[in-house]
């Protein structure tokens, strides 16, 4: 109910009760004597009293109505406008985490790369890229094969830190854990290895590494080389974005010499 109509209710009872009041006092004036027409005033008193303070507890209602709907909208108003802020500062986060994850990105791909296109020669290539990776990500091993593409093998380029007296062997594509990297043209991330699967000797005693990588060197989209790293720590999440970046970097490089 509008405040118009409500002031027009009021309006309306009473100018219907004056109406009545006044047409019972020329009537009472003509035929009634005076202590019936004071009752009769006071009786139209107390209708017309009775009828405003009933329609001022309905302006009473309307009004608090309207406070709480007044109230509603700036809590609603309030919850959206939080509501943004939150999202606002979220979408902030995850740009400044985008950021600080690209800038680690761009520094692991510099460190793996550096000095790579000063070699002259393809051991001295896979020698130079183990050395970088053992930098950047505190590799305990490491292995490359580079592609003979004569007899299809995968052939010993260079190793870091192994130290066995048996015969690392080549492989053909497809042929146990680093020639299915070689087929698939995917890195492969193994976590948790067994225990005594790899051991590394150091002047501290020995060690099983907890994580190895293998991925491939790649020219259009074939793998040229084959890249085993392991590590006592896990590698970060970064490692794969990294790898995307240089397998076909590494690729150019290689493929230059």
């Amino acid at each position: 109910m509008q405040k118009n109509n409500i002031y027009k209710i009021i309006l309306g009872f009473f100018l219907i009760t004056m109406f009545i009041f006044t047409f019972l006092n020329y009537r009472a004036v003509n035929k009634l004597n005076p202590d019936i027409i004071v009752k009769i005033y006071f009786a139209g008193i107390l209708i017309s009293g009775i009828a405003m303070f009933i329609v001022g507890l309905l302006f009473k209602s309307e009004e608090k109505t309207e406070k709480n709907i007044i109230t509603d909208d700036k809590n609603t108003d309030a919850d959206t406008e939080n509501e943004s802020e939150n999202k606002q500062k979220i979408s902030e986060e995850e740009i400044q985490k985008e950021k600080k994850a690209k800038k680690i990105i761009d520094k692991s791909v510099s460190s793996i790369l550096y000095k790579l296109n000063e070699v002259g020669t393809d051991k001295e290539f896979s020698k130079r890229l183990l050395k970088n990776l053992a930098n950047e990500y505190a590799i305990v091993q490491g292995v490359v094969f580079l592609l003979d593409t004569d007899e299809g093998k995968y052939k010993l380029s260079s190793t870091y830190a192994i130290y066995t007296n048996e015969e690392i062997r080549s492989f053909k594509k497809g042929e146990g854990i680093n020639g299915q990297v070689a087929a698939n043209v995917e890195m492969l991330h193994i976590e948790n290895i067994p225990e005594n699967y790899i051991t590394v000797l150091s002047g501290l005693g020995e060690g099983s590494p907890n994580e190895m990588l293998i991925f491939p060197i790649i020219i259009d989209q074939k793998a040229i080389g084959i890249v085993e790293i392991a590590s006592f720590t896990k590698f970060p999440e970064t490692i794969k974005p990294v790898y995307d970046i240089i397998s076909t970097k590494l690729g150019e490089i290689l493929g230059k010499i």
